[in-house]
């Protein structure tokens, strides 16, 4: 179940815009790759030091052939490749990567059966409410704080 957080705020689009509540994602935090590797090498012959072994080569390889321009995949979940923004040249001969080049990162991209199996699972319920830096347990808190009746 993926908890979602009210917000209050403006639309960005529409700065001059009325407020209006916005749902963002809450997260539950995440595991240490100890904590996941346990949980994912449960009821398998594989022990989670053989999976953290692995995780750890696989980063390793996965820095040296993005610096190289190579996309990395992984497995079926999908793939990690390099991005940037660039700035224009009128000329050709005035085109600079070293001073052009600007905010590369790292992008990855789900595969389609990642993104349809998460996707397709997902269900939601109302989490916290937050409104002008006060964050309440629930709706009916917030409504209750408001001295408004469920």
């Amino acid at each position: 179940m993926t908890k979602v957080k009210l917000v209050r705020r403006g639309d960005p689009r529409n700065p001059h815009g009325k407020m209006k509540w916005y749902g963002t994602a809450v997260s539950n935090g995440s595991l240490s790759v100890r904590q996941m590797a346990r949980a994912a090498t449960r009821n398998t012959s594989m022990t989670p030091m053989e999976l953290e072994g692995a995780l750890e080569l696989f980063g390793e390889y996965a820095i040296s052939q993005l610096l190289q321009g190579h996309t990395v995949r992984l497995g079926h979940l999908g793939h990690f490749r390099l991005t940037f923004k660039s700035d224009g040249a009128d000329d050709i001969r005035d085109y600079h990567p070293a001073r052009m080049v600007r905010e590369p990162r790292i992008l990855f991209t789900p595969s389609k059966e990642l993104r349809t199996r998460v996707v397709k699972n997902l269900t939601f319920e109302l989490g916290p409410v937050v409104k002008d830096g006060v964050t309440y347990a629930s709706v009916a808190d917030y409504l209750k704080g408001e001295g408004e009746s469920t």
